[in-house]
């Protein structure tokens, strides 16, 4: 994948697939870099080369407070599609409801079908990766997430419960800081 920083933070998918031809403009994208968008934005451009028919592609940005994620494609009709997700989009309206803005690749486009990702992200530095899952793997991944966090709650609110038992057994208010 390569990346480009939006200065403005206003340049269109028209403009950015332009310059995405211009040599040097997009540079490639290493996992460590930090960028900070305040007012700016930042694309970045990857093709697919989904060669499993009837499979289920899903990109996902894992970071929850990112303030605008956006997914830009051609159509069948050459005219760009988009998908949005990100704190400025009600979580109900998100394109795939997750703890994190989550896209499904279209997987009725040919291989090697360039996407844009347009993230607009405020306050701190941006390093977030960016990854694509196939379906099964994300339902595998979810899973062990999920298990974890409820064995984190489960045993948040089991000290909770047995902190508030003890202070009123023992009549003691110090247990009741395990509680809160």
């Amino acid at each position: 994948s390569a990346y480009w920083v939006d200065d403005s933070g206003t340049a269109s998918v028209n403009e950015v697939d332009a310059k995405q031809l211009s040599a040097g403009v997009f540079k490639p994208r290493s996992g460590a870099e930090s960028q900070v968008l305040n007012g700016k934005a930042l694309w970045i451009r990857f093709d697919t080369q989904i060669t499993t028919p009837n499979s289920h592609w899903f990109l996902e940005l894992p970071l929850s407070s990112a303030d605008d994620v956006s997914l830009h494609w051609r159509d069948a009709n050459k005219q760009w599609a988009s998908l949005q997700a990100g704190d400025v989009v009600p979580r109900k309206h998100w394109p795939v409801l997750d703890r994190f803005p989550m896209f499904q690749l279209d997987q009725e486009r040919p291989a090697n079908t360039p996407y844009y990702v347009r993230i607009a992200h405020a306050r701190v530095p941006f390093s977030a990766p960016l990854y694509i899952y196939r379906g099964s793997e994300l339902v595998a991944q979810r899973e062990i997430e999920y298990f974890f966090l409820g064995a984190y709650f489960g045993l948040a609110i089991l000290v909770s419960l047995v902190g508030g038992a003890l202070a009123r057994a023992m009549r003691d208010t110090s247990f009741l800081h395990y509680v809160a």
